[in-house]
């Protein structure tokens, strides 16, 4: 009888263990996904390997009758600024946002696009619905079906804004690149932004 308890003892001793040192390797990769490490789906590609993610960031406006020309969206009565920047806290933060909204997306063909990040930082851009009101938030430089596309996330509702489609013409000295601003939708009409005056002139 005793004999059978020692032996109890021993396999029960040895299947605790083995919870133990799973709970301690699993521990890691838990605080990694919580914190952005290493172990999520979404990986920065980096802005070498992508010519847009190279320009996108500074202040651009409106060029309002190239926009005219083209049928973009924008009103042109409006000066509208789109200003993108990214420093290393800004990057981490609008990956924290694009691994949360991979991980609360049902959509295969959506994740799949939210995979790979070309670039990341911060936005401050008018509301198209409500000219009187700036949206500031984080944005990421991702793919979807093939075409570039700039994801928006309103910070204070913490959830995607919109996700529109963009290009941009490098200019030869990089002080007259133009970005080309569309839609959420892939046949709506583009926006034509040119960068602002004072930053070319610090270049």
């Amino acid at each position: 009888m005793y004999r059978n308890n020692g032996r109890l003892l021993f396999f029960s001793g040895i299947v605790v263990g083995l919870l133990v040192a799973g709970m301690l390797l699993a521990f890691p990769v838990i605080a990694q996904n919580d914190t952005g490490g290493g172990t999520s789906a979404v990986k920065l590609a980096g802005e070498s390997i992508n010519h847009i993610a190279m320009e996108l960031n500074g202040t651009w406006v409106l060029d309002k009758e190239q926009t005219k020309e083209f049928g973009g969206w924008l009103a042109v009565k409006e000066d509208w600024q789109l200003t993108l920047k990214s420093t290393k806290e800004d990057q981490d933060a609008a990956l924290g946002y694009v691994r949360a909204l991979y991980d609360a997306e049902r959509s295969a063909g959506t994740k799949d696009s939210l995979k790979t990040v070309y670039c990341a930082g911060t936005f401050k851009f008018p509301n198209k619905e409500d000219e009187g009101k700036t949206i500031e938030g984080f944005y990421a430089l991702i793919s979807r079906n093939g075409n570039p596309a700039l994801l928006m996330i309103d910070a204070e509702k913490k959830r995607e804004h919109e996700a529109v489609y963009l290009s941009i013409a490098r200019h030869v000295n990089g002080n007259k690149d133009i970005l080309y601003f569309g839609g959420d939708r892939i046949k709506e009409s583009f926006n034509v932004f040119k960068r602002k005056q004072e930053e070319d002139s610090a270049k």
